[in-house]
């Protein structure tokens, strides 16, 4: 099993190479802005980053989630939650795992569930020793493809 190593409370700002202080890249600030969302957990699966693309994706906001164990922040049925967990595992133990259209439940504000078709993307989080600290999943919302995709093969079939 890979070292244990605690996870920064935020992603680090390195000096870009070749230059001065001046012009380091804060790869925190990168992370937050991603036009895709992305999350990073610890080995507990508990959340250590969130970025706004996730956030909005969740209706979330980020200090709703980070130190919270994702499935309980999103309780899942025992099949999908078994999915998920295998995928988030196989990124702790240094391999890649992609969720290929799963369905997953998010609470609205209101208190109602919409579910959403969600494809994912597992990798492993290395610090600067190469351990594994953690996990990180990219996000891609599928629902509308789906939806579309189903009407198509309905109006096939009354062809």
């Amino acid at each position: 099993m890979a070292a244990k190593a605690p996870l920064p409370e935020t992603v680090s700002t390195y000096p870009a190479a070749n230059s001065d202080s001046a012009n380091s890249v804060d790869f925190g600030r990168i992370f937050k802005q991603l036009p895709l969302p992305h999350m990073i957990l610890d080995h507990e699966l508990r959340y250590v980053e969130a970025n706004d693309a996730y956030c909005r994706l969740l209706q979330r906001d980020r200090r709703e989630l980070i130190g919270r164990p994702i499935f309980e922040c999103f309780p899942e049925t025992p099949e999908r939650e078994a999915a998920v967990r295998r995928a988030l595992e196989a990124g702790l133990r240094g391999e890649e795992a992609w969720l290929d259209r799963i369905a997953f439940r998010v609470q609205e504000a209101d208190g109602s569930w919409r579910e959403g078709i969600w494809e994912a993307h597992h990798m492993p989080v290395y610090d600067h020793a190469g351990r594994i600290v953690g996990v990180t999943q990219k996000t891609v919302d599928v629902s509308a493809q789906v939806a579309l995709e189903r009407m198509r093969d309905t109006i096939v079939r009354e062809l």
